[in-house]
């Protein structure tokens, strides 16, 4: 575990080091399940046919910006604390990682190697959903399967209606394992070899 840095070269470093392996927010678009990414325009990031650096939309933008105010209507909500914000975590013996929003804590002064769960921030135009949407739900298994923990909490904070809530969300192994072999598979046989997955008309 350490910490992403900041901006500049230190971003870029940070950017080109994410090609060496599949991120949480990698894995829906490898499932092919992801609103924003596919399979193929994954490939092109790993392998270097898209710019390195490429410029994330206004909303992307806006949800980094909110990330602690959502941190911090969790920890109004619930009592816990946020810590340990951007953290890569790598899968130990695989090249995967994920990018926690941080750790849960119990109150001041625990560690973060007492963490309860792993913490991720969404903001949306959505209406409010009633389950944890399907891609979400991969990135949270994904961070939960390289951190090694068996408990997640999403906060979405719904921007157009002006509510928040949080989504529980327990490791689930089965989950878990069916998206190793799709990565496993997609790495090994487009990834390596440098050979795009079929056509989708994605970017």
């Amino acid at each position: 575990v350490y910490k992403r840095q900041g901006p500049d070269e230190a971003r870029l470093a940070w950017l080109a080091e994410r090609r060496l392996g599949v991120g949480g927010s990698d894995v829906a678009g490898i499932l092919g399940c992801s609103p924003w990414e596919s399979p193929w325009s994954i490939w092109a990031d790993k392998v270097g046919e898209l710019p390195l650096d490429r410029p994330g939309t206004l909303a992307m933008r806006i949800g980094k910006a909110l990330e602690p105010e959502v941190a911090a209507e969790f920890t109004a909500a619930t009592g816990l604390l946020v810590a340990g914000e951007q953290t890569i975590v790598r899968r130990p013996g695989t090249v995967h990682f994920a990018t926690v929003d941080g750790f849960v804590l119990e109150g001041e002064g625990s560690a973060l190697a007492d963490a309860l769960g792993v913490f991720e921030a969404k903001t949306t135009r959505e209406d409010p959903w009633e389950v944890l949407p399907h891609h979400y739900a991969l990135q949270a298994q994904w961070a939960l399967w390289c951190a090694d923990m068996e408990r997640a909490w999403v906060t979405a904070v719904f921007l157009a209606r002006g509510t928040s809530a949080i989504y529980d969300v327990e490791r689930d192994d089965a989950l878990i394992a069916e998206a190793v072999a799709a990565v496993d598979h997609f790495w090994a046989t487009y990834v390596l070899p440098r050979r795009p997955p079929p056509s989708d008309g994605s970017y």
